[in-house]
C-alpha cells in the first residue's frame, strides 16, 4: 500500500512539473533539485517502510533519520517531510515502547503538515491517541506562508534561537538562547550528537543575563561532519515547556574541514616506540589425559590396555619468527616432566 501510495506521489509531482512551462529558465534547476530531493526522500521511506515491516527497527529508524536530516538541510518543505516523521513515531514506538518518543516525532509532523496522519497499515488505538495529543499541542497556522518557520529563527514566540549553520572541525561552538521572563523556566538544556550517532548528550545553558542563556560546545565534541542538537527548556518537574528543535526533528550544523569521514570515540591504539615485533616466545604448562591404543614405544615390556589414560604435567615452548602483522611462523615443542618423555614436535605457520 505504501509503495503504491509513493509511485501515485511521484506521478503526480510529474504531471505538475509538465504544467509549469511558463516558469523562467532560471529557477528550472533549482525546481529540478528539489523535485529530486522530494523523490529521494519518498524512497528513503520506502527503504524505512521495508525494514519496519521486516523487523529491521533500528535500520529502519537510521534510516528515517538520516531522510529528515537530509530534508532539513535542504530546507524541504513538502508532505513527505511530514510522512518521515509520522513513521519515525510509529518505529521508535516499536522499538522502545516510550509514547514521549512517539509523541515528539508525531508533533514534528504536524507542524511540517497539520494533514499529517498514520498509515492505516500502522494504526493502534495509542498510536492515533498519542497522534491526538500532538494535534492538540499544535496551535491551528494563519496566514499562507505554507507553514515554514523563518530560517534565522528557530522555536516558539516564548524562546529565540538564531539556528547554528556551519562550524568548523575541532573548533568550539557557541550556542544563545533567549527566554522572556515570563516563562516558569528551572533549566534549559542543549542535546547534541554527531552524525551517525544514535543517543545525544546533554549540556546545561548557563544564564548570562536574565533572559539570555549560553552554552559552548568543545572543540573536542566537534569531530563529525554534522552534528544535530535541540534546545528544551524545563520547569522544575522536567516537564518541557518550550524546545527549539527535538529528539526526531533536530537542527542540523554541517562542519567543515573534515575529509568527510568521522573519527573513531575510542583512542586509536598507537604502535609502541620500540618499533615493530619481530620475534616471539611463548612458555606454558599443563596436565590433561589422553587415549592409549598402540603398544608402549619406549617401554615394550609393558602391557597396555586401550582406553584413557592420564597425561602427567608437561611443558610447552614455542619460538617464532613474525614474517609480518599478520602472519608468523615458529618452531614448538612439548615435553611431558614427569615421565620425561617428549609428547610432540614441529613447526607451523600462523
Amino acid at each position: 500500500m505504501v509503495r503504491r501510495v509513493l509511485r501515485r506521489g511521484v506521478l503526480v509531482l510529474g504531471l505538475v512539473g509538465l504544467g509549469l512551462g511558463g516558469v523562467a529558465l532560471s529557477e528550472a534547476p533549482a525546481q529540478a533539485q528539489g523535485s529530486q530531493m522530494v523523490r529521494q526522500l519518498e524512497e528513503a521511506l520506502a527503504r524505512a517502510v521495508n525494514k519496519y515491516d521486516t523487523l529491521q527497527l533500528q535500520a529502519a529508524e537510521k534510516e528515517l533519520q538520516d531522510a529528515i536530516s537530509q530534508g532539513l538541510r535542504f530546507g524541504v518543505n513538502d508532505p513527505v517531510l511530514a510522512k518521515l516523521h509520522v513513521m519515525l513515531g510509529v518505529v521508535r514506538y516499536g522499538l522502545t515502547q516510550d509514547e514521549g518518543d512517539a509523541y515528539e516525532a508525531f508533533v514534528s509532523a504536524l507542524e511540517v503538515d497539520q494533514g499529517a496522519q498514520i498509515h492505516p497499515d500502522y494504526q493502534t488505538p495509542t498510536l492515533e491517541a498519542i497522534m491526538d495529543r500532538a494535534r492538540a499541542a499544535v496551535p491551528p497556522k494563519t496566514g499562507g506562508g505554507g507553514g515554514k518557520v523563518e530560517p534565522e529563527v528557530i522555536g516558539r514566540p516564548e524562546m529565540k534561537h538564531v539556528k547554528i549553520e556551519t562550524a568548523s572541525f575541532g573548533k568550539p561552538i557557541d550556542f544563545v538562547a533567549e527566554v522572556p521572563p515570563t516563562v516558569p523556566l528551572y533549566r534549559i538544556t542543549l542535546n547534541y550528537r554527531r552524525y551517525g550517532e544514535r543517543e545525544y548528550k546533554t549540556l546545561e545553558m548557563r544564564p548570562d543575563t536574565e533572559t539570555r542563556f549560553l552554552a559552548t560546545l568543545p572543540g573536542g565534541e566537534v569531530r563529525s561532519n554534522q552534528i544535530d542538537y535541540y534546545i528544551e527548556v524545563l520547569d522544575r518537574t522536567g516537564k518541557i515547556l518550550v524546545a527549539s528543535g527535538g529528539p526526531g526533528s533536530p537542527l542540523n550544523i554541517v562542519i567543515f574541514g573534515t575529509d568527510g569521514s568521522d573519527l573513531p570515540d575510542d583512542p586509536v591504539e598507537q604502535p609502541s616506540s620500540g618499533g615493530r615485533q619481530w620475534v616471539y616466545l611463548n612458555l606454558l604448562g599443563g596436565t590433561g589425559i589422553g587415549f592409549a591404543t598402540a603398544p608402549p614405544r619406549y617401554y615394550p615390556q609393558l602391557e597396555i590396555v586401550p582406553g584413557l589414560a592420564p597425561a602427567p604435567f608437561h611443558v610447552y615452548g614455542e619460538l617464532g619468527l613474525k614474517v609480518s602483522p599478520e602472519v608468523d611462523v615458529g618452531a614448538l615443542y612439548r615435553y611431558q616432566v614427569v615421565e620425561q618423555e617428549p609428547l610432540f614436535a614441529g613447526a607451523r605457520v600462523r
